[in-house]
Order: structure tokens, then sequence, then C-alpha cells
């Protein structure tokens, strides 16, 4: 079953990829606008006919309902909203969704299952047209959160790094019709409901045709609630854990970390954490995050998604390496791909003392994104980053003060390997997140310990620190 479902999200992650490159393509070369313009010329048409011929409108609205109305919202709501970087997500995004999903189902049920020679009530046609106002709204403020979360910064440069205005502004153009056209569809169909001789036959096409575009949808919409939500068993991930025990133990000697921990940080977020569904999604995503090597579209921020067994990010990794090189390593790593980088204060002024903890996992050297993104899909590499990374944050704890070594706390350094370079802040008390707390639970369990007994004994002494 595990590798069933494996096998259906990487093929289902990869087909919404196609569809999403699809739409972006057509909007850079301004295709959406032209549809937009389209829809607009025959509203206006529409407008100077009468009677049956206005009631009928053009088939061409009723593909274009189906494709901008119908599909899109769905695969909006099915990924972008949740899983895309579209904006930075907050509280209120679940509610929005919610009432999204709502309304969505209640508008193209109707639509669907009502008889197709029946005609309409004036009660029913004015329930449909409270909902596709419900509708309208729902869509504006989808609209306005995309743009003041995730355009605005770039159109206004108030963003970390951005491209010329006119691109940005293109880019802006060319999307905006994407919210536009559902929007002037959905006007469309409250006219048509709220006109005293509407007919319920205009709203979709025959009944056998119908049926199945909602049966197909809902095979879609369920396969992928069902692949998002499935995690493997315990036992499955055991065995992950013992393929991988060897390359674990190996890079655990070399960073001089606690096996057990970087044994349990894979197991969390393996087992608890990453469905095989996200997991093909962002190894897909990390396309877009290549596409802006030096950071000149500002796409690698966006797409700067965590990969592989022990989900890091690009980003993290790049910073790791830039904190070695500025300890000591002789590194030559491209400058224009570390914009993005975050810039870190004295604190992870490490000293020659942590050459121990930066040994190259890259080879060879220089480094770039392409490089370090195809290390983090491989397996060894992506655990020797890890490895590389808490070897840091043990580095820079103990740097602090001889007294507040974190080698015996797994829970504050899964916390720190979670939250990042920028949040590690060395103080005597520090407190565990719950990822943390989980990690270090795992780390514990005698299943853990026995898989790492010989290499845990065997691991070299740490240096001594010099002040």
């Amino acid at each position: 079953m595990d590798a069933l479902i494996t096998y259906a999200g990487q093929h289902l992650a990869g087909a919404y990829m196609i569809y999403m490159g699809l739409l972006v393509l057509l909007g850079y070369f301004g295709l959406h606008a032209g549809v937009l313009a389209l829809l607009l010329y025959f509203k206006w048409r529409r407008r100077r006919l009468v009677g049956r011929e206005r009631r009928r409108g053009p088939r061409a609205i009723l593909g274009l309902e189906l494709i901008y109305g119908f599909v899109n919202p769905l695969v909006y709501l099915l990924m972008l909203a949740p899983y895309a970087a579209v904006r930075p997500r907050k509280a209120i995004d679940d509610w929005i969704e919610a009432v999204a999903w709502t309304l969505f189902v209640a508008l193209w049920g109707t639509r669907i299952l009502l008889p197709r020679t029946l005609e309409l009530s004036s009660m029913a046609r004015a329930r449909l047209v409270r909902l596709c106002l419900l509708g309208l709204v729902t869509l504006a403020a989808f609209a306005l959160t995309d743009l003041t979360r995730a355009w605005w910064p770039l159109v206004s440069g108030s963003g970390p790094r951005i491209m010329p205005a006119p691109p940005v502004v293109w880019l802006l153009l060319a999307f905006a019709p994407l919210y536009m056209i559902p929007a002037v569809l959905l006007d469309g169909y409250r006219a048509r409901l709220a006109a005293a001789d509407s007919n319920a036959g205009f709203l979709l096409p025959s009944r056998k045709i119908s049926y199945r575009l909602a049966a197909s949808m809902c095979v879609l919409a369920l396969l992928t609630i069902a692949v998002s939500a499935f995690r493997p068993s315990d036992a499955a991930t055991r065995r992950r854990i013992g393929q991988l025990a060897p390359t674990i133990a190996s890079a655990a000697i070399r960073y001089d970390v606690d096996p057990a921990l970087l044994a349990a940080i894979v197991y969390v977020t393996e087992r608890e954490q990453l469905e095989p569904f996200r997991d093909h999604l962002e190894r897909f995503a990390t396309t877009a995050f290549l596409m802006d090597a030096t950071s000149d579209f500002s796409l690698s921020k966006r797409f700067d998604l965590s990969i592989g067994v022990a989900q890091i990010k690009p980003i993290t990794a790049l910073t790791a390496l830039k904190v070695c090189q500025a300890s000591g390593q002789p590194w030559e790593l491209w400058f224009k791909h570390l914009r993005d980088v975050p810039e870190l204060g004295r604190e992870w002024q490490l000293g020659p003392e942590a050459v121990a903890a930066c040994q190259p996992p890259l080879l060879p050297v220089p480094v770039n994104k392409p490089e370090v993104v195809s290390a983090l899909m491989r397996d060894d590499d992506n655990i020797a980053f890890a490895a590389m990374i808490l070897g840091l944050y043990r580095w820079q704890w103990r740097t602090a003060s001889p007294g507040w070594d974190i080698a015996s706390r797994p829970d504050i350094l899964a916390t720190l390997y979670q939250i990042g370079f920028e949040k590690s802040h060395p103080h005597a008390a520090p407190r565990s997140n719950a990822f943390g707390a989980r990690v270090a639970e795992v780390s514990r369990e005698r299943w853990l310990q026995e898989r790492f007994e010989g290499p845990r004994l065997a691991r070299a002494p740490a240096a001594p620190l010099r002040r």
C-alpha cells in the first residue's frame, strides 16, 4: 500500500506541476488577458441581443466557464492555496478557504444537478443570486490577499530583491485575468439568474457530460486529499531508517553529532510531517527555484521549499556553507547564488575551531544553487547536510559559552534545526518547541538506541574549545 500511494502521489504531483506550468506559460505570453478581452466582448455583445438569442449566448462561454470557473478554482483550492508559495499563510486563510469550498460545491453542485428542462422558481433564482454574490466577495478576498501579500511587495519594491519594475508590472497584468475571468463569468451567471426569463437549460451541457465532469473532478479531489493525508506506517518508517542507518552513522561521526538524534529527525519528518505527495511536489517545485538561480526574479525565495529525507531548504544549506566559509573553509561560493542567504550577526562568527564541524558535504567546489539542490535530492548528501547543520548549532552555543553546550539536549538541537539560523540566539535557559520535544522523545526510544548503539559509542570525541 505504501508503494502504491507513493506512486500515485508522485504522478499526481507531476500532473499538477505540468498543469500549473502551462497556466504560467500562457500567462507569460498574455493569453489569459486575451481570454478576458474575449469575455468582455461577449458581455458587451450580449447586451445588444434580445429574446432567445440573449438567453442562449455563445457556446464558447460554457467552455471558458468550465476551464476558468471550475477547473482552475478547483486546482487553486487543492494545490496553490495549501501548498504553493502564493502568499505568506495566515490563520484567516483557513476560514477563507472553508467558505470558498462551501460556495464552490454549492454553486457547481446546483448547476450540475438541476434538471435541464425545469424552470427555476423565483425563490430558487434569488438564493442562487445570493450564492453568486457571496462567491464574488470570496473571490475578491482571495485576489486582495494575493495582491497585498504576494504581488504588491514585488511591484512596490518593498520585498527582498526584485526584478526591474516593468517586468513585474507585466507579470501582474498577465496573471490578474486568472482572478478577473472567474469574476466576469460568475457575474454573468448571476445576471442570467436574475433575469425574468432565466432558464435552467443554459446552465451546463447534457446531463451525461455534466455527470462525467463532476465524477472526474470528485475523483481528482478525493485522490488529492487521500495522498495528502497519507502517512507511512511505523514499520515502513523503521525499515527506512534501517536502510539509511549506515549513512546516518557515517554523517554523525563526521560532524560529531548523536546518530540517534539525526535518525529521529528523519523519522519524525518522514513518518509524521511529510506525505509522499508533498515530497514529490516540493521536488518538482525546485525547478522554479533553479530557474532563478541568481535571484533576479524573486522566484527562488518563494520556491525555497524543504526537500529530501531530512527536509532541508536549499537556502538553509547555502547558509550553512557560508557560515563554514566564514569559519575558515576555503570554499568558493558563487556570490550571485547567495543573494537570498540571510546576513547573520556576530553570534555566528565561530572562528577556526569550528572547521571540524564543516567538513565539505559537497564535492567538487565551487558551490552554487544547482549543485546544492542536486545534493539535497540525494539521501546521503541530504543527511550529511542535516548533520553539519546540527554540528554548527552545537558549535555556536559552545562558542557563546562552554556551559551552554547543547550536545546532550536533542530537543533544543531539533528545535534550532527547524526554526533556522536567524532565530538561534544562545542563552542559558533554552526551551524546545513541539517538533524538538517529539524528536527528543523518538531519539530515546529503545529500537533507535539499539540501532545506533555501536556508531554512537564509536563517535569521535569533540575537539576542545579554545576561547
